[in-house]
């Protein structure tokens, strides 16, 4: 049977257990009927309806999967025990979605049994594919294309052609997440054309089992391999300055920018990333920004000064930042955020000592803020938690192009030797 859709004025006849309505209306009956009085009431009924239908049908046909989308995140992070038992769930359920993904050409990759790492299901008959763009670059050796299953959400496959990606689990089917929309906004024209959308392409979304999965290439972790130049360095950073100028520009909010949420145009085996050299010449390097789990996507009209008092501030706290008594912008709190993760690998101006062959040893590693000095102001005001103080996107990246173009080619051509950078 098909779910029923709702829209404004609707009077709707219910029973059901309010507690599990989270109160959406004021009513004390546990049986009666109610009228729907705007579009985000009629978007709950939407979900309610849709989330004891997809119960129902998952009771009778014994399927091993969350019934809504929301309940394959994590129920408790401070609680190791209960993370492990949720991922135990959530595999049973990438196992059992794995003939519908591959009756539409993508083999999930197997998750060893001796960790809980990915690798990709090699078939005899299967030859691996030279990817281009937008997919990333192979650099791992034959078919060792080991990754981490670090969320719930995400699993990896390989398509038809043998080209590596990454699938994810968006939405629910019945009400789009802002997730969904953003990834769906930003992957429609104009937009994924514009040489400044430097966010993960979408091959395609798939519908199965009432939730909607976005198909994207899979590109791994930004940070993690070496830097080896001035060059490749502000080469990175001047294409995530611009990808913010971009979202702001189009009022999306990230919100939950962290370097596990950026990634490059290559595909590395777990274990080999952090030694990696020689993968970031400009001339073939793209990054992007993904995961928009958190985004919130404004009206284009919306200042960018918008307050959002109702905006969650567990994202202070994530980043060890006292949440701001005064009201605070969300596309200010993405800038701080992206000027935190840019300084930690982009200033680098400090090795972790497990680094250093002899950590007392420090006089031969060449610091980037001794090469580009103005580096420093530059990201002591990005990272400025006081609203007054701190760069939009747009004054963030034309500070950091007039930087750039001072720069020499004896500047650009100069080696990398710190990897991190700490205060103090």
């Amino acid at each position: 049977m098909a779910t029923p859709e709702f829209k404004k004025g609707d009077r709707v006849k219910i029973i059901i257990d309010w507690s599990d309505v989270n109160q959406m209306f004021v009513a004390a009956d546990t049986i009666g009927t109610v009228q729907i009085s705007s579009k985000s009431e009629a978007d709950k009924m939407q979900q309610i309806v849709s989330k004891q239908s997809s119960l129902d049908r998952s009771k009778s046909g014994g399927l091993p999967i969350p019934v809504t989308a929301e309940e394959w995140d994590f129920p408790n992070l401070e609680d190791p025990t209960a993370i492990h038992e949720h991922f135990q769930r959530t595999d049973k359920a990438w196992d059992f979605l794995r003939p519908s993904f591959a009756s539409r050409g993508y083999v999930l990759y197997e998750k060893l049994k001796t960790s809980s790492d990915l690798v990709p299901v090699v078939e005899s008959t299967q030859v691996s594919a030279v990817q281009v763009d937008p997919y990333g670059r192979r650099i791992y050796e034959s078919d060792n294309a080991r990754m981490s299953h670090l969320a719930p959400r995400v699993w990896a496959a390989r398509d038809r052609l043998s080209r590596d990606v990454v699938i994810k689990l968006v939405s629910n089917e019945s009400v789009a997440s802002a997730e969904l929309k953003a990834l769906e906004f930003l992957n429609s024209e104009p937009l994924r054309s514009d040489p400044r959308n430097h966010t993960i392409h979408v091959v395609e979304f798939l519908h199965l089992h009432n939730f909607v999965f976005a198909v994207m290439p899979r590109w791994d972790a930004a940070f993690d391999a070496e830097f080896d130049t001035v060059e490749e360095v502000t080469h990175c950073a001047h294409t995530f300055l611009e990808a913010f100028e971009f979202l702001h520009e189009h009022r999306i909010c990230h919100l939950d920018f962290l370097a596990q949420n950026a990634g490059y145009n290559v595909c590395i085996s777990k274990g080999k990333s952090y030694a990696a050299t020689g993968t970031r010449h400009p001339s073939e390097t793209k990054y992007a920004v993904y995961d928009f789990g958190g985004a919130i996507l404004y009206p284009e009209e919306t200042p960018l000064s918008i307050t959002n008092p109702e905006w969650q501030t567990w994202g202070w706290r994530l980043r060890n930042i006292h949440v701001p008594t005064e009201p605070y912008s969300p596309f200010q709190f993405d800038m701080l955020a992206l000027g935190l993760v840019l300084q930690r690998y982009v200033r680098v101006l400090f090795q972790e000592l497990s680094m250093f062959p002899n950590p007392s040893d420090h006089t031969n590693f060449q610091h980037i803020e001794k090469i580009i000095p103005e580096l420093g102001p530059f990201f002591d005001r990005m990272t400025d938690p006081t609203p007054s103080k701190n760069f939009t996107a747009k004054e963030a990246l034309a500070e950091f192009r007039r930087i750039q173009s001072q720069l020499t080619p004896s500047q650009l051509s100069r080696r990398i030797t710190t990897r991190l950078w700490r205060q103090g």
